[in-house]
């Protein structure tokens, strides 16, 4: 994949999935646009649009594996695929790209992700009402709160009709999507442009490590990340081998002409 194919808005706002996950969600084009383009981050150099709907792709695909392989020992319907992946497309929403500001990321999101999702009603099971889902959606974006000690321990109460067996294991599925997802064939123009973009903005051109150093660091990263379900451990084992040598190529290839500056604008890396 040639690093320099893409400029502009995230290509993967639509992920291959989509026409699944809207029948099985019932989302429609109005509220996939209120959640994409109408994002304040949409165009933020990691955190953006793209990132959102790469984590509702791999949270789907764990989902799915999980089911068809009848390897997840939690019970779960269209229902809760619905809350999860709605929380993955919002965990960042109007993302401050500030990664020492976690805390505030979360609570921007929960404030203004989640409540774009109140025109939203969800049509396939009228048993369970709306605010409910809200609550739930809310929770697990709290559960991708992570810092320099890992993750934050869940809250003890699980949210909706959850039990704690349920909410563990969806909060899981998040989590492990949040950091997995930077190994889908999509995600690399996010990984090795704007994730250091964002890591680096305060640091001089002397302060920054070089792309291949980033790269060894991330690839240790994601090595060293422990998958919090059955299913992550099944999408790492699938996708990483192919994510590191695409990046290692693309680093061999583009090394040395690639910069951390973010056109003020759009918010891009530039290079």
């Amino acid at each position: 994949m040639d690093l320099l194919h893409y400029r502009g808005l995230p290509r993967t706002i639509v992920f291959p999935q989509w026409q699944e996950f809207c029948r099985i969600t019932g989302l429609l084009s109005d509220d996939h646009h209120r959640l994409t383009f109408l994002n304040p981050s949409a165009l933020a150099p990691y955190h953006n649009a793209g990132h959102a709907a790469a984590v509702a792709q791999s949270a789907f695909e764990m989902l799915r594996h999980g089911y068809l392989h009848d390897e997840t020992k939690v019970s779960f319907d269209i229902y809760d695929i619905a809350v999860v992946m709605l929380a993955a497309l919002v965990h960042d929403y109007a993302h401050t790209t500030r990664p020492d500001s976690i805390k505030d990321n979360i609570a921007i999101a929960i404030r203004e992700g989640v409540s774009q999702l109140q025109p939203y009603r969800h049509g396939g099971d009228g048993e369970r009402p709306w605010p409910m889902a809200l609550e739930q959606i809310a929770a697990l974006v709290t559960a991708t709160r992570y810092t320099k000690d890992g993750y934050e321990p869940l809250t003890k109460t699980p949210p909706g009709e959850w039990t704690s067996e349920q909410f563990a294991f969806f909060a899981g599925i998040l989590r492990d999507a949040d950091i997995y997802s930077a190994l889908l064939p999509q995600s690399t123009d996010n990984v090795l442009l704007g994730l250091p973009a964002e890591f680096f903005q305060d640091l001089t051109t002397a302060e920054r490590p070089t792309l291949t150093q980033f790269i060894a660091n991330n690839i240790a990263f994601q090595r060293n990340h422990w998958p919090q379900t059955t299913e992550g451990a099944w999408f790492f084992t699938a996708h990483a081998p192919a994510a590191f040598q695409d990046w290692l190529v693309c680093v061999a290839r583009h090394e040395g002409s690639v910069t951390y500056k973010r056109d003020p604008t759009t918010l891009q890396p530039t290079w």
